[in-house]
């Protein structure tokens, strides 16, 4: 990361705006992020806001701090628009205290253009009918399947927001065999995905009453045989991954295990 006097000459140049209702006790970090259309991280940035000069503990309370910053990006960026730019805070021990999409990032002709990323209330056509209620929290109304590369998948949920909540939780992905267990690659790691969705840029706690949320991951299926598998989704809180939302599945049936299977073919 390079100060905005001098920063690289492919760069994103951000002015940001902090505001703090109450003195802050301790300093937080800045995190730029920009993710490609499937969730993948293409840039991140972090440093102290005002690159040092204005730690948040000095921070004026119920007043606004005026910061600017620049981004990185890679000399090539991936065909994977559009893309979403978000900014979080954490502290010292790695905790969240922050969590806000920027915008989105698309090419008209060969330039890069930001917009303003506004709530969506209708879904697409097209989608692989499904439907299950988390907890009070979200809906599950539709959902798709592409391979944009070799040996994975993307997949993106169409979630409704069912009220607005002040609690966030975790929307976690796992891939299960016809044992009903998470599949494990040749180098021990499992096929799942536990994030805040939208590529940890977009909170439960942020979504509006009835909107609609498009959440995309990819899946590496490497390693992963042939044959016929599963895709179970759900949702727990910050730090207790067996604490799971409840399951609402139409006719009102609740699997015990909380979560939502979802068939998913894999073959070569």
């Amino acid at each position: 990361c390079a100060p905005t006097d001098d920063p690289p000459a492919s760069s994103l140049r951000l002015s940001l705006a902090w505001y703090t209702a109450q003195p802050l006790a301790a300093n937080l970090v800045a995190s730029l992020r920009l993710h490609d259309a499937f969730g993948r991280l293409l840039a991140q940035c972090d440093l102290q806001p005002g690159y040092g000069f204005q730690p948040s503990i000095t921070w004026p309370a119920a007043a606004w701090t005026d910061d600017r910053l620049a981004l990185p990006l890679p000399a090539q960026l991936p065909d994977a628009a559009p893309y979403t730019l978000a900014v979080q805070l954490y502290d010292g021990l790695g905790e969240t205290r922050l969590v806000h999409r920027l915008g989105e990032l698309d090419w008209t002709a060969t330039t890069l253009q930001v917009s303003p990323i506004t709530a969506q209330v209708t879904l697409p056509p097209d989608l692989l009918p499904t439907a299950a209620q988390f907890g009070n929290v979200a809906a599950l109304r539709g959902y798709r399947l592409t391979y944009p590369e070799p040996e994975s998948v993307a997949v993106t949920f169409y979630w409704e927001a069912l009220g607005t909540s002040r609690a966030s939780v975790v929307r976690f992905v796992q891939l299960l065999d016809t044992a009903g267990q998470i599949v494990t690659r040749g180098d021990g790691s499992t096929v799942q995905v536990d994030s805040l969705p939208q590529a940890n840029s977009y909170p439960t706690s942020q979504w509006a009453a009835s909107e609609i949320v498009a959440d995309t991951l990819l899946l590496s299926l490497a390693g992963v045989p042939p044959g016929a598998y599963e895709l179970a989704v759900g949702f727990y809180p910050p730090g207790d991954a067996n604490a799971r939302l409840p399951v609402t599945l139409p006719g009102g049936a609740t699997p015990p295990d909380r979560i939502l299977r979802l068939p998913l073919s894999v073959e070569r």
